[in-house]
């Protein structure tokens, strides 16, 4: 392990960790591990216990619920704008759906024990892990209307327009259909029938374990209400993503003094 240039900074392209003033980011940063997160990797399982916090710095990470008969559907991603297992961390300590890496990319990971202390110890961090917490409860109930009354075209461009902004507008995702349809709980044909309406329409285009984001501005344009309410919430929250922030990614650095790799 090796400590690397400079401080952890406001900077953050982590839009919880771009809310903390500067010492208590100077506190946290030895704590902090960085990582390279392949696709597929699992974070956790249902029913472990939370033993890291993990901060996304441009990978997907996406709680995945199950059925008895092995049907899938994502209850909640992280991106840039938040953290994963945090809530968890600070309440009983339970994770109830599995964790995997939906798009590979970097994140900082951090002891469950040290994220229950500084949330004792630093009121900045606690403010932070209630921002966290209640976004979560504003996307779940956002995501259950969405699922429930907005048709599928319309969700598969907020799901697309959503991924881009959370991972730093990343343009190329690899993305499968199989995996699009098990993320959104509609079949792999729902989902082919309505990519190849998107790629006629010049928004994206798609292979085989690949999507490319061509026209995010017309992806916005065929989503559904729930990606301008959840970036209006993003917003208010303080935790805007890179986009949403009139930014891209090569305008923000994340330095890492004390941050073991």
């Amino acid at each position: 392990m090796s400590a690397a240039e400079p401080l952890l900074s406001q900077s953050s392209p982590n839009g919880l960790l771009s809310r903390l003033p500067g010492p208590v980011l100077e506190a946290l940063a030895p704590r902090l591990r960085r990582h390279q997160l392949p696709v597929g990797q699992v974070l956790h399982g249902p029913g472990d216990t939370a033993q890291v916090v993990w901060f996304s710095l441009g990978s997907m990470l996406s709680q995945i619920a199950s059925g008895s008969e092995g049907e899938t559907v994502e209850t909640a991603a992280v991106g840039l704008e938040g953290a994963l297992g945090l809530t968890e961390a600070l309440a009983s300590g339970r994770l109830y759906n599995q964790a995997v890496v939906q798009v590979d990319g970097e994140a900082l990971s951090m002891p469950a024990a040290e994220a229950r202390r500084l949330a004792a110890t630093e009121t900045a961090f606690a403010e932070m892990a209630w921002i966290s917490a209640e976004m979560q409860a504003l996307e779940a109930r956002q995501s259950s209307l969405c699922q429930a009354h907005h048709p599928v075209e319309h969700r598969l461009a907020r799901w697309l327009g959503e991924t881009f902004d959370r991972t730093g507008n990343r343009t190329v995702l690899p993305l499968t259909q199989e995996y699009i349809a098990a993320m959104m709980g509609v079949q792999r044909t729902t989902v082919n029938a309505f990519a190849t309406q998107l790629q006629k329409a010049g928004l994206i285009r798609y292979s085989r374990g690949r999507v490319t984001i061509c026209d995010v501005e017309g992806l916005d344009g065929r989503a559904c209400e729930c990606r301008s309410v959840l970036r209006e919430h993003r917003d208010r929250l303080g935790i805007a993503t890179f986009r949403e922030r009139g930014r891209s990614a090569g305008d923000l650095s994340l330095t890492s003094q004390g941050i073991n790799t």
